[in-house]
């Protein structure tokens, strides 16, 4: 199950209509179900400007040699992408000034593991503060993993002033590969990278239950990647006789990694309401994130 974070209309309530007997006079229709949402741009930050080295960038394979582009924009999609569809041709920038750029590299970050891959970093010239980038457009052909067409999506864009926030979040089972020995997880989806995630924030996140009990993630798994796998090659470096006096270890956040954080639970209880504490983690510019509310 996916939970989309999204502003919607409030339903008013109204009485309800006075029944003048007609109900078996008059052929009543049958409820329909709601038709299934289709796929959306849930969100659009731009990550940074400016001439920061760009690992990426310095990578380009584009021919002839470009100017680097530093601006980062980072795009979140409601259903995970084929990655061959990729192309940054398929995209378009407005800016403020009423010009339309194209970015100069699309690929998918920054979670790019092979069950993420709901979000997309694009790299260009993309205007700065002073021509901000205001609106992206989904222009060719680009597809969602089951094959759905992309084509006619479009999200404003928050400035890098904007908080990093949560925008989507997934209920998953646990495996061997994530959250080991938990019941299960919940995977949010960030506008932005994530960095400074520590254990003792879990403190700082809460789960509301169907029980009314209020607990916190016994874990934070796949912001671990980067510790777990300095430690793997430290271990690998070092004598059998020291490997094997050091016990298993188990998954800690790393200093930074990517826009999605699993969190790890260890209860069959109904989630009611998840809520992280402003300034919980920073993106991965050093900013606070934003506190958030979510109703599950």
């Amino acid at each position: 199950m996916v939970v989309i974070l999204a502003l919607g209309l409030l339903a008013v309530g109204c009485p309800a209509p006075v029944n003048y007997a007609t109900r078996d006079r008059y052929p009543q229709p049958e409820a329909q179900d709601a038709a299934p949402a289709g796929p959306a741009l849930l969100s659009a930050q731009i990550s940074r400007y400016g001439d920061e080295d760009d690992p990426a960038s310095a990578e380009d394979t584009t021919w002839p040699p470009q100017e680097p582009a530093n601006d980062r924009l980072v795009l979140v999609f409601s259903v995970e992408l084929d990655a061959l569809s990729v192309d940054p041709r398929s995209f378009g920038v407005l800016r403020s000034d009423g010009v339309r750029v194209s970015p100069r590299r699309a690929f998918l970050a920054p979670a790019d593991e092979g069950d993420e891959n709901r979000s997309l970093t694009l790299l260009g010239e993309f205007g700065g503060p002073e021509r901000a980038p205001v609106t992206v457009h989904v222009l060719g052909p680009v597809f969602a993993e089951s094959g759905v067409p992309l084509r006619g999506l479009d999200a404003k864009i928050a400035g890098p002033e904007q908080a990093d926030r949560p925008i989507l979040v997934e209920r998953l089972g646990s495996d061997e590969g994530r959250c080991p020995g938990a019941t299960r997880l919940l995977r949010v989806h960030w506008s932005d990278g994530l960095a400074g995630v520590a254990d003792d924030d879990r403190g700082r996140v809460t789960l509301e239950l169907g029980s009314g009990e209020r607990r916190h993630p016994v874990a934070f798994d796949d912001q671990a990647h980067l510790e777990v796998a300095a430690a793997n090659t430290d271990a690998e470096a070092s004598t059998d006789a020291e490997a094997a006096a050091v016990p298993p270890q188990l998954p800690s956040p790393g200093a930074e990694d990517d826009n999605v954080l699993d969190l790890c639970l260890d209860f069959d209880d109904t989630v009611r309401t998840l809520d992280f504490a402003a300034g919980v983690f920073t993106d991965l510019q050093g900013h606070p994130t934003a506190a958030a509310h979510i109703s599950m």
